[in-house]
This record gives C-alpha cells, sequence and structure tokens, in this order.
C-alpha cells in the first residue's frame, strides 16, 4: 500500500517517528512522500496577543514546565517524547505544499498544482501528522482519503489540548478517535474510536494516549493494506463545547485540583486501609439486595475478594482472594457458606506471587482453576487433585503476557478465553482480548478473536465476574473512576459468540448506591442457589 504523510517539517516529535520507523519496516507498506507544510513560522508570536492572552499562554507554559520535570524524575520512558526526531536521514522523497490564496492560519487549502502533484504519485492512503484543517481537494487526492488522529473521544472532546480536559474534569476515561477527513469539522468517517483510563496529572494522561492509540493507527494501515477501508462507525450530533487551551483561572484551578487530589490520597492511605468483603445471599442475581446478604468474616490483617461459587456434592463453596496486608500478597482460600451462616475450610493455593480472581471451570469431569497470575506474566491453570483445597499447577496456556481477570468457558462447542491486558504494555484495564480453542482449555493453541480486542473502554473491558441463568450467559465488567478502582459494575449478555461476531446486550449496572458507606465494588457471580459478590469500605488504620 502506498502512503504519504503531511508534516509541518522534516523535525517531527516521537510517535509521527515511531509510526514511520514502522511504516519503512513493514513489507506490505511502502512510504513514498513525506508531505511537508513548511509552516513553523506560521505560529501567532506572543506579543501579537491580548494581555489576557499572553497571560494564560504563560501560566499554562509553567504546568507544561512543572509536568515535564515530575515525567523526567517520575517516569524516564516518557522523556522520548519531548526529544525533536530528523527524519532527513531516511532518503524519503519529499514534497512541499504550496497553498491556495484563500489559505488562513488554521484551514489550510492546498493549490490544485500540488494536488496534482499528489495525484500523480497515485497513493492510496495520505496520514495526517501535521498541523491545521484539511480543506478542499487535498481531501479526494488518493484512493482511500486522508487518514487522521484526534487524541480525543470525538463523542465527547473535540478540540484540544489533548489530555487535559479529561483531567480537569475528572473524567475516568480519556479517548482517541481515527477518522478518514471529511469537510466537516471534527465530522469525519470515524474508522476506530477507543479509550483508556485517565491518568492523573495532564502531560502523562496526554503522553499514555499518544502512545497507546499509535498502535491502534499502525493496526488499521495493516487493516486498510488487506481488506480495504472498514465500515464506517456510527457518529452522533456533538452537542458539548468545543475545548480550547486553558486560561489562567482554569490553569490555576488545575494545579489545585492536582495538588488537593494529591493530598487527599497521601492522608488517605496514611489513616486508611481500603478493604474489602465478599457478601452472598440465596437469590438471583438479578434480585439481590445487600441488606438482606451474609457477608463473610476477613480473617486478621486480611480483606477478601473476587469470590467464585461452585456446587460440590450439593455443597457450596466460595473460592475468593484472600489477600494479606503485612506481606502484600493474595492467596486462593475457600469457604463454605449455608444460607445463614459460613464456615472457612483453608487455602486452595499458595505461590510465592499475588494470586486473585479464581475463576473456576469443569473439563473431563474435573474441576480446574484458571487464577490471576499476571504478577507472574502467565495466564495459569490449576487442576483440583482433592476438592476443595488441594490444586496443582496443571498448564500455563499463555507466557510473557500481563493478564488480568481471565474466564475460561465452553459455548457452542469452542472454548472460549476472555481476559485484559494491553496491546502496547501500557495499562491493563480498558483492553478486552477474545480468544477460543478448538482443542480444549488445556492448550497452547488459543486462537485470537480476528477483532481484537474486542472493547477498548475502562468502563467495560475488564472482567468482574461470570453469571448464567436460564441458558443465558452474562459478562460482569468492572468499571473504574477518576483515580478510583472499582466503581460499579455492568452486566452484559452475551447474545452472540462466535469466531466472527461478539456481541452483547447491557443488561444492568450496579452503583455503589446500593448501601451507605461504601467505597467501590468489582465482582458478580452466581450458581443455581446462591449469588456473592465483594465491595470495600474505607477501615482506619490500627
Amino acid at each position: 500500500m502506498k502512503i504519504g504523510i503531511i508534516l509541518d517539517s522534516t523535525k517531527v516529535s516521537w510517535y509521527i517517528y515511531d509510526l514511520i520507523k514502522w511504516i519503512k519496516k513493514n513489507p506490505n507498506l511502502n512510504l513514498e512522500v513525506l508531505i511537508i507544510q513548511n509552516i513553523e513560522n506560521k505560529r501567532r508570536p506572543l506579543l501579537n496577543d491580548s494581555f489576557s492572552k499572553i497571560v494564560d499562554r504563560i501560566l499554562f507554559k509553567i504546568v507544561n514546565i512543572l509536568e515535564k520535570k515530575i515525567i523526567f524524575k517520575k517516569y524516564a520512558q516518557y522523556k522520548k517524547h519531548f526529544l525533536e526526531y530528523d527524519l532527513t536521514d531516511l532518503n524519503i522523497k519529499e514534497l512541499k505544499v504550496e497553498f491556495d490564496n484563500s489559505n488562513n492560519r488554521e484551514r489550510f487549502k492546498y493549490n490544485d498544482e500540488t494536488v496534482n502533484k499528489l495525484k500523480k504519485l497515485d497513493l492510496d492512503i495520505i496520514i495526517r501528522g501535521g498541523s491545521g484543517i484539511l480543506t478542499g481537494k487535498i481531501l479526494n487526492s488518493c484512493k482511500y482519503g486522508v487518514i487522521s488522529f484526534h487524541h480525543g473521544d470525538n463523542l465527547v472532546n473535540r478540540g484540544g489540548p489533548p489530555g487535559f480536559w479529561e483531567v480537569y474534569e475528572r473524567n475516568f476515561k480519556t479517548g482517541f478517535t481515527i477518522q478518514i477527513l471529511t469537510e466537516q469539522l471534527d465530522g469525519g468517517n470515524v474508522l476506530k474510536r477507543g479509550n483508556f483510563r485517565t491518568e492523573n496529572f495532564y502531560t502523562l494522561n496526554k503522553l499514555t494516549l499518544i502512545e497507546r492509540s499509535n498502535h491502534y493507527m499502525k493496526t488499521m494501515l495493516n487493516d486498510i493494506c488487506y481488506n480495504g477501508l472498514p465500515s464506517f462507525m456510527k457518529n452522533y450530533p456533538y452537542i458539548n463545547r468545543i475545548y480550547k487551551a486553558p486560561n489562567f483561572i482554569q490553569s490555576i484551578k488545575y494545579l489545585f485540583k492536582i495538588l488537593y487530589s494529591k493530598i487527599k490520597i497521601l492522608i488517605t492511605n496514611i489513616i486508611f486501609d481500603r478493604v474489602w468483603y465478599v457478601g452472598y445471599q440465596n437469590e438471583t442475581f438479578d434480585k439481590i439486595n445487600h441488606t438482606n446478604s451474609k457477608i463473610l468474616k476477613n480473617p486478621k490483617n486480611s480483606f477478601l475478594a473476587d469470590p467464585f461459587i461452585i456446587e460440590h456434592n450439593k455443597e457450596n463453596y466460595i473460592f475468593v482472594e484472600e489477600y494479606n496486608f503485612k506481606i502484600k500478597k493474595g492467596v486462593v482460600s475457600v469457604y463454605k457458606i449455608f444460607k445463614n451462616n459460613s464456615q472457612r475450610v483453608g487455602v486452595a493455593i499458595e505461590e510465592n506471587f499475588h494470586l486473585s480472581f479464581p475463576f473456576i471451570f469443569e473439563y473431563e469431569s474435573n474441576y480446574f482453576m484458571v487464577p490471576e497470575t499476571s504478577e507472574a506474566k502467565e495466564i495459569r491453570i490449576y487442576k483440583c487433585e482433592e476438592f476443595p483445597l488441594k490444586w496443582k499447577h496443571e498448564k500455563s496456556i499463555f507466557k510473557n503476557v500481563r493478564s488480568v481477570d481471565p474466564i475460561i468457558f465452553k459455548h457452542n462447542n469452542l472454548w472460549w478465553l476472555m481476559t485484559s491486558f494491553s496491546s502496547t504494555g501500557h495499562g491493563i484495564e480498558s483492553e478486552l482480548q477474545i480468544f477460543y480453542s478448538e482443542n480444549g482449555p488445556l492448550t497452547n493453541k488459543w486462537i485470537s478473536f480476528k477483532k481484537n480486542p474486542v472493547i477498548i473502554d475502562p468502563a467495560l473491558g475488564r472482567n468482574g465476574g461470570f453469571l448464567r441463568k436460564n441458558n443465558k450467559i452474562f459478562r460482569v465488567a468492572q468499571s473504574f473512576g477518576f483515580n478510583t478502582y472499582g466503581e460499579n459494575i455492568h452486566i452484559q449478555e452475551i447474545i452472540t459468540l462466535n469466531q466472527d461476531n461478539f456481541v452483547v446486550k447491557n443488561f444492568a449496572r450496579i452503583n455503589l448506591e446500593f448501601s451507605e458507606n461504601l467505597f467501590g465494588m468489582h465482582h458478580l457471580n452466581n450458581n443455581n442457589n446462591f449469588t456473592e459478590y465483594d465491595f470495600s469500605k474505607l477501615k482506619l488504620k490500627i
């Protein structure tokens, strides 16, 4: 596939340099031309602004300088974003843009001569990697048009700066949009849209957004190369404001918000432990009421979370994560439950790394467990040798991956694995990945679902349990808040699941309002007799 890329100059930022290097290494892609706009001198001089605008720009510059220092001190892996990369050594053909006389500082209209030169190159697609709003014949100068990033979810955030307003407004997710540009401003034909969890300050949020979304531009270019343009995603009317750089009052508010949040978290962590509890009741999951639940008693210096229930010999057992505050590690422990009370049975699995999310399934008349073992960078399956406390490590079905909250189940004669991990290695809570096996669950030959990741959203991308009712299956998703873990849960009925399609229907959302003094919840599970869930509260450290 023949590609051109629009740039302001041959000196570019890291994400453009990274994208170009990737294209050059891909045997199926050919970077034909750098389309250079040469607009470095078109940026508005500071002293040409009004006094209030000068103050606005200076204060926001101070914000950027302060946060750059934090990045260099605590997040050294992002230093590369502050460097400039020179493309002249790559020996790529350059085409200098000439603008139409009607061109202005914001809207860029290429003249006919420039557009005709581009048409003669017979490009398949042009990547917008420079500034300005493109308009005119350039938009239709190649086979697929001009593909562009918007570092924001264009359904909720249009304008800029990228990554700032999500932190300022404490939005728990920050989005990206990949689109084919049209004459309609911010109203292009959307190819891909996704969201990641918002980081706790602007510059870190911007850099992680740029780095993670760059991966999806690469996968999109690959998909277009092999399959042509995908179907456009549905667009909705935009009713929010167009965001601009903050004024000096907003910059001051932002700094105070960040400082207040840091102090609040610091004091909270000094005074309180966040303690998780497991509740259960003899009721179906759509009828549970927290006030009628029985609560498992937490062991000393520990909490319980991530409950999964199984019926064995007409008795009900809950397997849970048991986390010890002193050693900062979780094990899988077991409780036998009854309608009105419960009994701790003991520890089922303990490793030299953290364990949680003990999902259990049956295969060939045996019990197997696929707990979260992300600290070991594996997805492990354990086999039960003597119920309920004796288990052995049977097989590692994935290695060298930080996967969280995996579930394995059989559906339509295939075995399915759903788990979350990041395609870029940054963050693991937004991207739901699906795999299937034709050879049973105890195999390394899991096949990646062709539409992976099927979800890119911290509200829905991470598993929070699994439910069955009347031959229907439901996936539970845990949702994050801004700077918080376990804000609420969503229940999604799985309507279609096969090698080609994954379709869900939203069934319910459970918020913290179901009881007072709750700080979070992130799990729900059931069997034919009981429904169990977890919730957290802040507890004074003693």
